[in-house]
């Protein structure tokens, strides 16, 4: 995933367990920036709490950007507006996102990531299905 300017480099996980990665998506603020910060959880641990969100990935092109671990990050608008719509007021928002939570260019990790899904949604506290804009 690149940002402007600068390549983004994810957490490290370790493939030989069930960890992934997780979005804290911070609250809405009047500037309107969607800021979001990564951390690694294990799908064993008990205290890994979450959310899941089902949405089309839409057109190829990143048009727009998001604060990702401080740094400018270029995403599909339709996942734009899901993150816009689904900040909270005050409080961030714990939410597994596959475009976001798994390095799109490094396909052993997809791979692995992947056939984790099924666990992934099943362990998620809710599934959110963002069916777009309208």
């Amino acid at each position: 995933m690149n940002s402007c300017g600068t390549l983004f480099t994810y957490p490290a996980l370790d493939h030989g367990a069930s960890q992934i990665r997780i979005i804290r998506l911070q609250p809405r603020c009047e500037n309107e920036s969607i800021t979001c910060h990564l951390y690694v959880s294990d799908l064993e641990d008990e205290d890994c709490k979450y959310e899941a969100l089902s949405y089309e990935w839409g057109e190829a092109t990143s048009n727009q950007h998001i604060s990702l671990d401080g740094k400018d990050i270029g995403i599909r608008e339709n996942l734009w507006w899901a993150l816009r719509h689904l900040r909270a007021e005050n409080v961030e928002r714990i939410i597994w996102i596959d475009a976001l939570c798994i390095d799109q260019n490094n396909e052993m990790e997809k791979n692995h990531q992947v056939s984790l899904m099924g666990r992934i949604y099943s362990r998620a506290s809710r599934v959110v299905a963002w069916l777009g804009r309208e």
